[in-house]
């Protein structure tokens, strides 16, 4: 299979990612990164550490505080040459002084001396922060993934000071029962500072690389479709948990987690949608939120995020209405990126269709929607 390659830098629905080294070894089975041939390989440089620097601060959506995502396409703890990259990509980015957010997702070990350093760059002001994907899948699904070590990173990391965000993540038929999900809670709620749990995310090029879920198959193509695809049992259980543990914030958009690790309001022009008022999630940090939320924008803030994210003045309406703000732009297409940019940028919903071609998939930023499909019950 030809491998696929995509931009160093991307700004995707939550942060902008950086991606000089693509390609992972792991197998997992519901990968993304599957039909872009990109697993069960070596990750490949297509940037040196130099030049993705400065593609990175030269990139027109970065802000002094845009959280940045390390590594997104390849696991940065698979290989001992991804440990020194991700490594040499925090402490290049912090010797240009700045303050972004600096996340990474992993299912792979971290070791402690990486921990300690990892520590040394976290600051109030400067955060690390550390995504573990733990979702209660096994083996079979996850080949080469050593969940017991995975689950301690969960103690040394947090043990460390190093804010560390549960990223339950996809759930599937086979780990939405209630023993699963039940047993992933425990673990991961003594240490988390929340979690975003999601469904599974799909490109059509995915079609049957998920198995064992018949309802899937069926209706593959409004799947693709929607944001993410769960199982019902999943959203049922999630609920119960949320009733259960109304302490812990379990989270659906990555955009609340970031809010609430960071302690900023609104990232992702969420508050106040039903997928907030679903969410458990602490009385201050929704305070924070509204104040944001209800905050006026003046014109020129306006006209120039509209500006930098390319859309014409004569395209955009903004509305401030009761329990609503918005932007809605007509006759104009715009990319992911663009969306989400002006999202975290005022804060404010963007009402848009999505420019054609655009590689990312369907999120919530660009209006896709959750799809709940009945899934067949496993036993574990």
């Amino acid at each position: 299979m030809t491998r696929l390659f995509h931009p160093v830098i991307e700004h995707q629905a939550s942060w902008i990612v950086v991606n000089p080294a693509q390609g992972c070894p792991k197998n997992c089975q519901y990968c993304f990164l599957r039909p872009w041939g990109q697993t069960v390989t070596a990750p490949t440089m297509i940037a040196t550490v130099p030049e993705t620097i400065e593609q990175l601060f030269t990139y027109p959506y970065l802000r002094p505080r845009t959280p940045i995502c390390l590594l997104t396409h390849t696991d940065p703890f698979a290989t001992s040459a991804n440990r020194a990259l991700l490594m040499e990509l925090i402490s290049s980015i912090r010797a240009r002084s700045s303050t972004n957010p600096i996340c990474f997702v992993t299912k792979c070990f971290i070791p402690p001396n990486i921990v300690d350093k990892l520590g040394e760059f976290n600051a109030p002001g400067s955060e690390i922060i550390a995504y573990l994907s733990y979702s209660g899948l096994t083996t079979e699904e996850e080949p080469g993934i050593n969940h017991a070590k995975l689950k301690d990173n969960f103690t040394a990391l947090s043990a460390r000071g190093i804010p560390v965000v549960h990223y339950w993540r996809p759930l599937l038929p086979q780990n939405s029962t209630r023993a699963v999900m039940e047993r992933v809670f425990e673990w991961v709620s003594k240490t988390a500072r929340c979690s975003v749990a999601t469904g599974l995310k799909l490109y059509p090029e995915m079609y049957q690389q998920v198995k064992d879920w018949p309802e899937l198959d069926k209706q593959f193509e409004e799947a693709v479709r929607a944001e993410d695809v769960w199982p019902d049992q999943a959203i049922n259980e999630l609920q119960r948990l949320r009733t259960a543990h109304p302490s812990y914030s379990i989270y659906t958009d990555n955009s609340c987690a970031l809010s609430l690790v960071l302690g900023e309001g609104d990232l992702g022009a969420v508050y106040g949608s039903r997928r907030c008022q679903l969410c458990s999630c602490p009385q201050n940090q929704r305070f924070t939120c509204a104040t944001v939320r209800s905050a006026e924008l003046d014109q020129s803030t306006i006209e120039i995020a509209l500006a930098a994210a390319g859309v014409p003045m004569g395209a955009a309406q903004f509305k401030d209405e009761p329990g609503q703000r918005y932007i809605e732009i007509n006759d104009h297409r715009m990319s992911t990126a663009s969306v989400a940019f002006l999202r975290q940028t005022l804060r404010t919903v963007v009402r848009v269709t999505k420019t054609e071609g655009d590689t990312y998939w369907n999120s919530g930023s660009t209006g896709g929607t959750p799809l709940v499909l009945s899934g067949e019950a496993h036993t574990r």
